[in-house]
């Protein structure tokens, strides 16, 4: 990106300024949007269909069974060293 603006005055530069900032913003605030729509936002159980719902259920599962394994696992590693 190239900046080929002139500056003659103070008031040049200060309205660069402000016309950076308002862009800034603006980009602040469609980045937090993006985020918000890839990471926070979940339907809710009742808008899902029977196999959304049973896939969900599937999901969290096997996330605590792996967790709970991993755990087990720790323990007994951490258990043979005392």
């Amino acid at each position: 990106m190239e900046d080929t603006h002139l500056y003659r005055t103070l008031e040049d530069i200060d309205d660069r300024k402000e016309e950076i900032r308002t862009l800034l913003r603006n980009s602040d605030s469609q980045i937090r949007e993006k985020w918000n729509s890839l990471f926070h936002e979940e339907e809710p159980l009742s808008a899902l269909s029977p196999t959304r719902r049973f896939t969900r259920l599937i999901h969290n599962s096997a996330g605590f069974i792996d967790g709970a394994l991993l755990a087990w696992k720790l323990y007994r590693v951490f258990k043979k060293r005392k």
